[in-house]
């Protein structure tokens, strides 16, 4: 199931899904994730490792990472795993 929610003034998209017993939801954007014994929980635990994780890393930084990562590559900065 997706839902949409808002942290930050910035819309973002929810899955959730059941595992055993409990509810998982997942910030699609950003990655972060939290459960609950209910879909409801899981998701009001998710925003809220959302909102914290966006106190340290606002949102601007996932447009400059993938540029970071690029470059690195680009250069051999990252060494290669054979």
């Amino acid at each position: 199931m997706k839902e949409t929610f808002t942290v930050k003034g910035h819309s973002l998209t929810a899955e959730i899904h059941k595992e055993g017993k409990d509810y998982v939801a997942t910030c699609v954007e950003i990655g972060t994730s939290d459960w609950g014994d209910t879909k409801e929980e899981a998701l009001q635990n998710m925003k809220e490792c959302t909102e914290t994780h966006l106190r340290i890393f606002p949102i601007e930084w996932l447009k400059v990472i993938p540029k970071i990562k690029y470059a690195q590559i680009k250069k051999n900065i990252i060494p290669r795993i054979n």
